[in-house]
C-alpha cells in the first residue's frame, strides 16, 4: 500500500511540476517557451495568441523583474537579439487613445498590470487608425516597446500555467470541448465546443447549445452561451475557434445573442448581460423576433455575426463559465 500511495504521489507531483516539450520553468513556477516566427508564416500579435493556445497556454504574462529578466534570458538564446510578442494588449479607441502609453492594458491571463518594464526612450504616437496596441519585448534589455498589433511580424513567448485547470470545468468526453480561462474580460472561462470532422456528434438548436452550456453551472458557478462585449474579445474568440477547433469545416458558430419571440427587437444575451457590442454583417441589420445569433467566419467576407432560425442546427458553439462571487 505505501509503494501504491507513493508511486501516486510522484506521479501527481511529476505532471504538477513538469513543463510541456520545448519549455522551461521560470522563477513563478510558470513555463514559458519562446518560439520563432519563421517557423509559424510571421504571426501578428492575434495569430501569435492563437498559436499559444493551440498548445495549451497564452502569450507571457509578466509579473515582476525576476519572470521579466527570465523571458529575456530564454529569448536571448532562441532568438539572438530580437523583439518578440508578449501578452499585453491595449485598446486604441476615441476614449483612451490620448491617455499616456502605460494606462489602460491587460494581460489576458492575469490581473495585476503593477509591473512595468517600458522602453523610456520609445516614441510612440496613438494612431488612429490602429485598432490596438500590443507589447513586445527586448530580449538584450528587457524591456517594453508597444507596437501595432497587426502590422508586425515577429517571435513570440507562450506562457502554460494551471489557471484553466485549477479555475474552468473539466473537458465533457462526450463532445469535443477544449476550455480556457482570461482574465482580460472579466475573469471567465471560454469553452470551444465543435466536432470532430470525421464524427458526427449531433448538431445543436441555439436553445440545445445554451442547455449544453447551462449543464456546468453550479452553486458557485454559472454557465451560459458567450456574451461578447468588445471587439478585443470578438477577436480572442475568433482566433481560438479557427486555431484550436474544426470549425472552419462548418464556417457557423452559435454565440448567446437572442431576439425575444414577443414580438420584440431588444437583443439579449443568454447570460443577461447588457448588449453593448454587436458584429453584424450589415450595419443596418434587422433585427427579427425570435431569431438567434451566429457567428460567420469567412475567408472572404470577413468573420461577422448574423441572425437565423434558433431552431437551426449548427455543429460548434461557445459556452462561458464564471465564479457568481
Amino acid at each position: 500500500m505505501f509503494l501504491l500511495l507513493s508511486t501516486i504521489f510522484l506521479i501527481n507531483f511529476l505532471c504538477i511540476n513538469s513543463c510541456p516539450s520545448g519549455s522551461s520553468k521560470g522563477p513563478n513556477g510558470n513555463c514559458y517557451k519562446v518560439i520563432n516566427n519563421a517557423d509559424h508564416g510571421n504571426p501578428d500579435w492575434f495569430e501569435a495568441e492563437g498559436l499559444c493556445h493551440k498548445d495549451g497556454g497564452h502569450l507571457a504574462s509578466i509579473s515582476d523583474s525576476f519572470t521579466n529578466s527570465f523571458i529575456a534570458n530564454l529569448a536571448r538564446t532562441v532568438l539572438g537579439d530580437s523583439s518578440y510578442w508578449i501578452g499585453a494588449v491595449r485598446t486604441m479607441t476615441w476614449w483612451n487613445n490620448t491617455l499616456p502609453l502605460n494606462q489602460t492594458w491587460t494581460w489576458l491571463d492575469f490581473k495585476d498590470f503593477q509591473y512595468t518594464n517600458w522602453n523610456k526612450s520609445m516614441q510612440v504616437q496613438p494612431n488612429p487608425d490602429f485598432l490596438y496596441l500590443c507589447l513586445t519585448q527586448d530580449s538584450v534589455a528587457g524591456t517594453w516597446n508597444p507596437v501595432d498589433c497587426y502590422l508586425n511580424l515577429l517571435p513570440f513567448a507562450c506562457e502554460y500555467t494551471n489557471s484553466t485547470q485549477d479555475l474552468c470545468p473539466e473537458d465533457d468526453l462526450n463532445h469535443t470541448i477544449k476550455w480556457t480561462h482570461l482574465t482580460a474580460f472579466g475573469e471567465k472561462c471560454y469553452g470551444l465546443v465543435y466536432p470532430d470532422p470525421y464524427t458526427i456528434y449531433g448538431n445543436f438548436s441555439w436553445n440545445d447549445a445554451l442547455n449544453y452550456c447551462s449543464h456546468f453551472s453550479s452553486n458557485s458557478n454559472q454557465a451560459s452561451l458567450v456574451s461578447i462585449h468588445s471587439d478585443l474579445e470578438n477577436a480572442i474568440i475568433t482566433i481560438y475557434m479557427s486555431y484550436d477547433t474544426n470549425v472552419y469545416y462548418y464556417d457557423e458558430f452559435w454565440i448567446g445573442l437572442q431576439i425575444p419571440s414577443n414580438n420584440s427587437t431588444n437583443m439579449t444575451w443568454s447570460d443577461g448581460t447588457l448588449v453593448d457590442f454587436t458584429y453584424w454583417f450589415d450595419s443596418q441589420q434587422i433585427l427579427a423576433p425570435g431569431f438567434c445569433t451566429e457567428y460567420i467566419m469567412s475567408f472572404h467576407s470577413g468573420d461577422r455575426w448574423d441572425l437565423n432560425a434558433c431552431n437551426r442546427n449548427l455543429a460548434a458553439f461557445v459556452c462561458e463559465y464564471w465564479n457568481l462571487k
